[in-house]
């Protein structure tokens, strides 16, 4: 039995924590990997760079593409938070 991906990705367990309260900023970086006080170029490079490595081809169709949609969602949520 293989273990479920929220066990497998701590990213998803720090975005799980974030969608139930209001994101942090610091949880919102973690989520997008940053760390410190990242330049507004940097926070969307690194948004841009995660949307293109999640988001699942057009014909796939494999148990990780749930995932990748769910992790996606996260980082566009952070992303959002912190463009606010």
């Amino acid at each position: 039995m293989s273990p479920k991906a929220n066990e497998e990705t701590p990213i998803f367990v720090e975005a799980q924590q974030a969608r139930k309260s209001r994101a942090t900023r610091s949880q919102c970086l973690r989520i997008l990997g940053l760390a410190g006080e990242p330049s507004t170029m940097d926070i969307q490079a690194a948004y841009k760079g995660l949307v293109a490595d999640m988001t699942p081809g057009e014909h796939a169709n494999h148990s990780r593409v749930a995932v990748a949609k769910s992790l996606l969602a996260e980082v566009e949520l952070a992303y959002q938070e912190l463009s606010a």
